[in-house]
């Protein structure tokens, strides 16, 4: 008599992975679920990034923030802490530019308190990748043993400002060469985060440049080669222009700056181009440019 064959259901399948996830920290979404959201501080931004002025900075996955120089890259991730922090997240801030001190932040509505706001200074592409690699490691193993992780943003401003360990060897033994490893190193930081950024739930702001390419039709790109365009899952490029609005005395040049943002990278929203205002002196207005998303 021929035996019965029998059929292993697909149904079957997630008791088996259940108890794999018991050893492993890998996510299995059983529930639908939206993704925390972090306001930027300026709705029409918010709007452009999510499809939602109340949105902004997804909860759980890298957002870049890409310009020239002095295009509110630093100003929009500051704005974005202080709205993380009235959430209840504490923030981990990577200065690679040594440009932020503490006793400056209360201007942006921050708490530089050492329970809220832990402010790191370096440069070295391989020490950001172990630092955050080992804590989020060590995170994960808390998260796995039933440790309620607490809600925490990380900062890193900027990415182009990284160096490597080779690049400053080369310079002390004078030596002028080009770097090839320190893109490696900048993708080998994202290729070990990513993930772990979305099983403990904890955004992060990336800021970087931009430069135009030597192309006979020139794009403009970002630095540090192309492993954050596949990890992002947003990335905004600013563009600056001069603010005037009539208050200038005699020697100033501009009140402020115009900046244009556009999504070129957008898993959430539709990409669209917005335009808002910072001032020198008053800062960003968050209602500034609704109409446009009105229309």
């Amino acid at each position: 008599m021929a035996k019965k064959q029998t059929k292993f259901e697909f149904s079957k399948i997630g008791s088996i992975i259940d108890d794999i996830a018991k050893k492993t920290p890998i996510t299995i979404e059983k529930e639908k679920k939206q993704a925390d959201r972090i306001s930027t501080g300026v709705y029409i931004l918010n709007a452009s990034m999510s499809g939602s002025i109340w949105g902004g900075v997804k909860g759980d996955a890298i957002t870049v923030f890409a310009g020239p120089e002095a295009s509110g890259k630093s100003f929009l991730a500051l704005n974005t802490c202080r709205e993380a922090q009235h959430k209840g997240y504490g923030i981990v801030y990577i200065d690679t530019e040594n440009s932020i001190e503490l006793g400056e932040l209360s201007k942006f509505g921050i708490d530089d308190s050492n329970d809220k706001f832990y402010l790191i200074k370096t440069n070295k592409i391989e020490d950001i990748n172990i630092t955050l690699t080992q804590l989020l490691d060590d995170l994960k193993e808390k998260k796995m043993k039933g440790v309620e992780v607490g809600k925490f943003m990380i900062v890193i401003d900027s990415l182009a400002q990284m160096a490597s360990n080779k690049e400053k060897e080369d310079l002390i033994s004078g030596k002028l060469k080009q770097d090839m490893t320190k893109a490696k190193a900048i993708g080998s930081l994202f290729r070990s985060i990513t993930i772990d950024l979305g099983y403990l739930e904890i955004p992060m702001i990336v800021n970087n440049q931009t430069y135009q390419t030597m192309d006979l039709f020139p794009q403009e790109i970002m630095k540090g080669g192309k492993s954050l365009y596949y990890s992002a899952s947003n990335i905004t490029f600013l563009g600056k222009s001069k603010l005037k609005t009539g208050k200038e005395d005699e020697n100033e040049l501009q009140s402020g700056i115009k900046v244009k943002a556009k999504a070129i990278k957008n898993r959430q929203a539709k990409p669209k181009k917005v335009e808002f205002q910072i001032e020198f002196q008053e800062g960003c207005n968050p209602y500034i440019g609704l109409e446009m998303f009105c229309v």
